[in-house]
């Protein structure tokens, strides 16, 4: 499952829950999916608690080689942020 699958399930889901990224996962079920994810066996997302999908969400991007928000590009970021908050 990658990244886009991880997503929608968290928007869908976690639509109406407040603090979805604020608020962290049960450490336990995180690592249970994670475990499933990293022997390539099914995780239900869809099945667990919105918090729970956020944290390995998290966790999955916070241990990526190389940030999502490259350095390269940090400055386009920050004018496509500066043209939201006009």
């Amino acid at each position: 499952m990658n990244v886009s699958t991880w997503r929608v399930c968290v928007l869908l889901s976690g639509l109406l829950y407040e603090g979805i990224y604020r608020i962290s996962g049960v450490k336990s079920k995180v690592q249970m999916l994670r475990d499933a994810y990293n022997r390539r066996q099914p995780a239900h997302l869809y099945e667990h608690d919105p918090s729970i999908v956020a944290s390995l969400l998290k966790q999955f991007l916070r241990e990526l080689p190389e940030p999502v928000l490259t350095n390269q590009l940090m400055q386009r970021f920050e004018q496509a942020s500066g043209m939201l908050m006009r």
